[in-house]
């Protein structure tokens, strides 16, 4: 016998969770997630990677991590964004 999939949306599992704890929110929904404000790279191939715009970059105010193989340019990107600030 196969197992039925049910597949839920986000907003529903939102709805289930405020019964729990209607202090919760969706991230997408809170302000905190908005993301308003940029640090550009330097290239625009890098902003466009990082954020998805050419004239986005790292988000501003927010913690990141930069992981990847030895000699990848990860100081490269994290200097030219100091570079930018």
């Amino acid at each position: 016998m196969a197992k039925k999939s049910t597949q839920i949306s986000f907003s529903e599992l939102n709805d289930e969770l405020n019964k729990i704890s209607p202090d919760g929110d969706m991230l997408e929904d809170c302000e905190f997630a908005k993301i308003d404000e940029y640090i550009g790279l330097g290239s625009y191939i890098l902003n466009a990677a990082t954020s998805g715009s050419l004239f986005g970059g790292i988000p501003n105010r927010r913690s990141i991590t930069l992981a990847g193989e030895q000699g990848t340019g990860k100081t490269y990107i994290a200097l030219s964004a100091c570079r930018k600030q």
